[in-house]
């Protein structure tokens, strides 16, 4: 297509602050919600996950998970998509092609991703980057399969996908109670340390009251001695 829109388009990686450019892509593109993990292997792969920005607006995004297999390194493919309407000017293309350069480039000798047997365009488009698909007759498996039975396949595999998204969401309200059961624990501390003190506070002051008990007691004898020297020095005076 057009070199002037291809020029146009650049890459970027996947970082903490720009997360949230991915998960807005994955929404609009794809109908399931992808939990943590799979962002966590997205940002674990680095350069082979990347954004794709056309004049600085984010459109795609291809994202890798990094494995081993039998010692060697070698790479899947989760998700490619680019936006609608910015779709047949490369975006896809430049996307697979700086992932597939990476390969090159750390010598990952298996590059992997999985295809729903049905659509052909995708089929077409990795073909033409030397793919290959390992079963070949992949749709003969579907070829005997009743519109229904693979409408059954399809929710089963939706369902598995909202599995793994209720698997995190679980995870997620599971950490939630962990850290309200220690704050609790925390606030039930500070209650019994309020209580203690409380208890200090209350000796003190029983302790205050009976100093002034024990000066009302100093003071009144005081009193008793001072009547007394009055009492005698009367007496004295009258006596002369």
């Amino acid at each position: 297509m057009g070199t002037g829109r291809e020029a146009s388009v650049s890459l970027d990686g996947v970082r903490d602050k720009n997360m949230m450019q991915l998960k807005k892509l994955n929404t609009v593109l794809f109908p399931v919600r992808y939990n943590d993990k799979y962002y966590a292997d997205a940002i674990s792969s680095g350069e082979f996950t990347k954004l794709a920005y056309y004049s600085d607006i984010c459109v795609g995004a291809i994202a890798c998970r990094l494995e081993t297999k039998g010692g060697t390194m070698r790479v899947y493919i989760m998700t490619l998509g680019v936006l609608a309407p910015y779709r047949g000017i490369g975006i896809g293309s430049k996307l697979l092609n700086h992932v597939l350069d990476m390969c090159t480039k750390q010598n990952v000798s298996e590059i992997y991703l999985h295809v729903q047997t049905n659509n052909e365009d995708a089929i077409k488009f990795y073909k033409k980057f030397g793919l290959l698909i390992r079963q070949e007759n992949a749709s003969e498996v579907f070829k005997g399969m009743s519109k229904k039975m693979f409408g059954k396949l399809q929710e089963y595999i939706y369902a598995v996908h909202k599995l793994d998204y209720l698997e995190g969401r679980l995870a997620k309200t599971e950490a939630r109670a962990e850290e309200a059961e220690s704050k609790y624990q925390k606030l039930d501390q500070s209650i019994k340390e309020l209580q203690d003190t409380r208890e200090k506070l209350s000796w003190v002051v029983k302790h205050l009251r009976d100093s002034d008990l024990q000066l009302e007691h100093a003071f009144a004898a005081v009193d008793v001695k001072k009547s007394k020297i009055c009492y005698t020095l009367l007496f004295l005076i009258w006596r002369m």
